[in-house]
């Protein structure tokens, strides 16, 4: 941006060299205002797309013909603040952004700053997507919960598949977005009461159901390793609709010899695989497979697969070899299987996409524990991992 007021753009001139035009701030602004929200949202993920290749800008410059001089101008780290602030501050009524894999910390906690006049940017901001971004961390949500407008207006935030954000890193939003609605850690496939054909210790018969709330919370009725969080989440392969997760127990109980620190990094995983809905009696009934494997705590990556939804029933189990071959009689303890069950998949109780509010608070006080230890979880995990029988792969 310019003294006289205006926003330095660069294009393609007649001397086919590229030329500085200068575009008056309101004709920019009269421009973004006739986008539709939907139109604004394509912008604004575009140019951020742009805005990532900046480091490389100059090394593209010679085959573009574009003058140097002009670059530099450009590129002035007084001009790239100002320019971008001037950009979000025309989003005023953006309501629903959806960033996929491009958002970055330093993107969020400009898009949480204030314009030239004081005025909180994207203050209107109700759902924000950033689903899939390797470059978020829990620094970069917490600039989410900044500015009086965001608290009163963001209700929606998915970092679904962001894997270096934490559990830990969704509190302050939490805490902070007074009209938060849902934190999305998790693909909506998932989200449920998951029906398994598992008895409790009891045995008095009831069905052992698996709930999973939209945040990756979970809750099973059952009388031991009964609830926690998902603590890591990926996708298998190039299908969305299988992905492997990690289980944080909050009431595991280490069996005797095991050290202390394994209550906090015993994760048990599982595989989940989508299938299509079917029809019994009339009703459409959704159900997934879940397999694991009896070695290690790893999430088996090629199981399960579309083919065991015929040799799986709904709400029974069976057990496959490392070859992957049916193992009809049931699997030998002494030998590497996994457990493929079908479950039957309800709706979350009283539709409420979020858990109780004393889950999360004894979710949180367990990771508030961990973070006090300061240990390296993830080492500790693996060699937990390697005690259990499980490989490097």
């Amino acid at each position: 941006m310019s003294e006289s007021g205006t926003v330095s753009c660069l294009a393609r001139g007649s001397d086919d060299k590229c030329n500085i035009l200068s575009l008056p701030e309101a004709l920019l602004g009269e421009i973004l205002k006739n986008l539709n929200l939907r139109e604004q949202s394509l912008l604004l993920s575009t140019c951020v797309s742009f805005w990532k290749l900046r480091e490389d800008l100059e090394s593209i410059v010679d085959s573009l013909h574009i003058e140097k001089e002009d670059i530099h101008a450009l590129m002035a780290p007084s001009v790239q603040v100002s320019c971008r602030q001037l950009f979000f501050s025309h989003f005023l009524g953006l309501r629903h952004l959806y960033l996929g894999a491009h958002a970055t910390d330093e993107l969020l906690e400009l898009i949480s700053g204030r314009d030239g006049r004081g005025m909180e940017l994207l203050q209107n901001l109700e759902h924000i997507d950033m689903s899939r971004s390797k470059e978020v961390t829990d620094g970069g949500l917490r600039f989410l919960s900044v500015g009086e407008a965001r608290a009163r207006n963001l209700r929606s935030v998915d970092v679904t598949f962001c894997r270096n954000t934490t559990y830990s890193g969704t509190f302050p939003l939490r805490e902070k977005l007074e009209n938060l609605a849902v934190i999305r850690r998790q693909p909506e496939w998932m989200d449920g009461r998951f029906l398994t054909p598992f008895q409790d210790t009891k045995d008095d018969g009831t069905v052992e159901a698996h709930t999973y709330w939209a945040d990756g919370s979970f809750s099973f009725n059952r009388s031991n390793q009964s609830s926690g969080f998902v603590c890591d989440l990926f996708q298998c392969g190039s299908s969305p609709d299988h992905v492997g997760d990690k289980l944080q127990f909050l009431d595991f109980v280490p069996p005797a010899g095991w050290p202390d620190w394994s209550r906090f990094c015993y994760r048990p995983g599982v595989s989940l695989l989508r299938i299509p809905n079917e029809s019994i009696g009339g009703v459409s009934v959704r159900s997934v497979l879940v397999a694991q494997s009896n070695a290690g705590l790893r999430p088996p990556l090629t199981h399960p697969v579309q083919e065991h939804a015929n040799s799986v029933p709904l709400g029974e189990s069976r057990f496959f070899g490392e070859d992957g071959e049916l193992l009809p009689n049931g699997p030998e303890l002494s030998v590497r299987h996994t457990m493929v069950t079908r479950m039957r998949v309800e709706n979350l109780p009283d539709g409420s996409l979020m858990p109780p509010q004393d889950l999360v608070k004894r979710n949180k006080d367990f990771c508030d524990g961990m973070n006090e230890l300061a240990l390296e979880w993830i080492h500790y995990e693996e060699v937990l991992h390697r005690a259990l029988g499980g490989g490097s792969d």
